[in-house]
């Protein structure tokens, strides 16, 4: 059974040009922009992913926004259930913006306030895709801001009044440093045991981040993301 026969959709904007071998090269969008850790590129970037996903046929109920670090926690099956129970736009958490200099650094100050911070791992619900592929707000950011990825989506879905709740969406460890060769934080995990996952996923959060290509991954993980298996438990393999 494909993807799209299970109702799927996948829309990636490579940071670099994908190998044509690569798995994900079939799905790759068109009109790729460069883009710069901490930059607006990122959310220009999101808002061409989001155009394409509103350009698609048959409709997209949700998007989700993830990255090539992040790994799933359930099934597909179990994800789909738990976004369409929600049913609105998703942010981990909303939090006035607690960054002075992010705001003063805003080209208009005034159209974004209050501003609002929250991660940029978003599951997006129609009228969101709807709203954000339609309106392009980042002239009012401007160049100067830093993490507007962490602003842009959240303060107009708030200020704007879109759809939306507070509910974990993807997982990043900011309390534990990276092993040296990798960014501090968030933590990147060369191996995940039982013992990490389980209690993100107690949380409720759908996604885990941040992993890298040869990160160590439990069997019965792998199992159970594959169907094959309804627990998460056991030693580490490499991913």
């Amino acid at each position: 059974e494909t993807l799209a026969e299970r109702g799927v959709a996948i829309y990636v904007h490579p940071k670099k040009m994908l190998d044509s071998g690569s798995y994900f090269a079939p799905f790759v969008i068109s009109g790729r922009i460069d883009t710069k850790y901490g930059d607006i590129s990122l959310v220009r970037a999101t808002i061409v992913l989001l155009r394409a996903a509103y350009a698609a046929q048959p409709r997209n109920d949700f998007v989700v926004l993830v990255s090539d670090s992040c790994i799933p926690l359930w099934t597909l099956e179990v994800t789909r259930a738990t976004i369409a129970d929600r049913g609105k736009t998703s942010f981990t958490f909303i939090r006035k913006n607690p960054f002075t200099f992010r705001h003063e650094a805003l080209v208009d100050r005034r159209f974004w306030t209050p501003y609002w911070l929250a991660p940029q791992w978003t599951i997006f619900d129609s009228t969101a895709v709807d709203f954000f592929a339609t309106h392009d707000f980042t002239g009012k950011i401007g160049h100067e801001t830093f993490a507007a990825d962490e602003h842009y989506f959240v303060t107009l879905a708030v200020n704007e009044n879109l759809p939306h709740v507070v509910g974990p969406v993807t997982f990043a460890n900011f309390k534990e440093p990276s092993p040296a060769i990798y960014k501090k934080f968030p933590r990147t995990y060369e191996e995940i045991t039982p013992e990490i996952l389980q209690p993100v996923r107690q949380k409720g959060f759908l996604f885990f981040r941040k992993v890298v290509p040869n990160t160590k991954l439990p069997p019965t993980y792998l199992a159970y993301i594959a169907g094959n298996s309804s627990q998460v438990h056991a030693s580490a393999e490499t991913h």
